[in-house]
């Protein structure tokens, strides 16, 4: 992954290459808020199908350095997608659940909406469409008994928000 500067990674976003070997691309940039900084990492995937525990074709991470942190995910085929996210506080690679099934770190999901745990959301309780060109999703984390975001803590507007560039895998 590449740490592009906000200026450079908003243009890219917004001007990415709408075209990839001939073929419609969406350039998709994913903001979340409510990181707890300095304790593990945030992991973030675009997932076109379920079951959501497994995806990982188009996911990205980074070390949780402040309480907004942007995924630029370029050249991403369009078509319905479900965003999901965690942060890995012990940086271990999983997001362990409790005995109920819910994640015991925090966790953001979905297409920005309020989405109930119990019974756990599927794929189109979570998708959102991704068109052709740029797409902004912003997500907050939280955890089963409510947001991470602290009340005090502004929100960024995008442009503002330093975005790392997700390599994607080769098609």
């Amino acid at each position: 992954m590449q740490h592009l500067a906000p200026t450079l990674a908003i243009t890219l976003a917004l001007t990415g290459s709408a075209f990839s070997a001939g073929k419609p691309t969406a350039d998709v940039v994913i903001i979340i808020d409510g990181v707890d900084p300095g304790k593990g990492i945030v992991c973030v995937a675009l997932c076109d199908t379920g079951p959501l525990e497994q995806c990982k074709k188009f996911a990205g991470r980074q070390p949780a350095g402040a309480e907004t942190l942007g995924f630029h995910f370029p050249s991403i085929p369009p078509g319905r997608y479900a965003v999901v996210g965690f942060q890995d506080i012990d940086a271990n690679g999983e997001n362990p659940r409790n005995m109920l099934g819910m994640p015991k770190e925090p966790f953001a999901l979905g297409n920005g909406t309020e989405v109930k745990l119990l019974p756990p959301p599927s794929f189109d309780d979570l998708a959102t469409p991704i068109v052709e060109g740029p797409n902004v999703l912003r997500l907050t984390l939280r955890t089963v008994t409510g947001t991470k975001k602290k009340k005090d803590a502004p929100t960024l507007p995008p442009e503002a928000v330093p975005l790392v560039l997700v390599e994607l895998p080769k098609q």
